[in-house]
């Protein structure tokens, strides 16, 4: 198992865990999600107090729909017991957060007992990813015909990248291979493309593909 681990996972004890599991281990700052398993799963994890809170805020939702861009699998990791925790959040709320997420934004909920458990969990995620068969992800809507049209298409593949944004991008780089060479720091002129919008694009552009 290769695992990209977010710095700020360092105090759960997590990694330590997975050297111990004998798994590749890599930490760094992800601009998503917790953990990448092999490439292919994130995991955003959350103990059950951080899930409480982040449900009474409202974090958790923001984060879920940023999620839901990638264009990789995505879970949520759930540690302990979120309707056993010293944060005054009723029941009902926690219930309705994970019906929320699991069944109106379609991202799968699961549980561990404990940082130890999280780590069986991940193992278990790593060999049924080595065992799926590999499905390549296609664009659902049919190829357009003419060049502009083909131009925005292919910029709206990259990631949080509408309608609106393509011409945009397009309209300041020319072509798509001005957007595809453009640094992070150039991709920010382009109106409503945010820093944090430009490194996601610019890590999809970058990193190397991995079967």
């Amino acid at each position: 198992m290769r695992i990209v681990v977010d710095d700020r996972e360092r105090r759960s004890g997590i990694i330590d865990f997975l050297r111990d599991a004998g798994a590749e281990v890599i930490v760094k700052r992800l601009l998503y999600g917790d953990y990448l398993i092999d490439g292919q799963l994130v995991v955003e994890r959350k103990t059950a107090r951080d899930f409480a809170l982040s449900v009474m805020s409202g974090r958790v939702f923001r984060q879920i729909r940023e999620l839901k861009k990638l264009h990789l699998r995505v879970v949520l990791l759930i540690e302990g017991d979120p309707y056993r925790t010293a944060i005054a959040i009723k029941p009902f709320a926690i219930r309705g957060a994970i019906l929320s997420i699991s069944g109106i934004w379609q991202l799968p909920v699961i549980f561990s007992e404990s940082a130890q458990d999280s780590v069986a969990i991940f193992r278990i995620l790593s060999g049924q990813l080595a065992n799926a068969r590999i499905t390549v992800p296609q664009r659902t809507i049919l190829r357009p015909k003419k060049l502009i049209n083909r131009q925005l298409y292919i910029i709206q593949g990259l990631p949080g990248v509408g309608a609106k944004l393509s011409h945009g991008m397009l309209s300041h780089f020319k072509t798509v291979f001005g957007v595809f060479s453009a640094a992070p720091e150039v991709l920010v002129e382009v109106d409503g493309l945010g820093a944090q919008k430009a490194r996601q694009i610019r890590e999809v552009l970058d990193t190397a593909y991995e079967e």
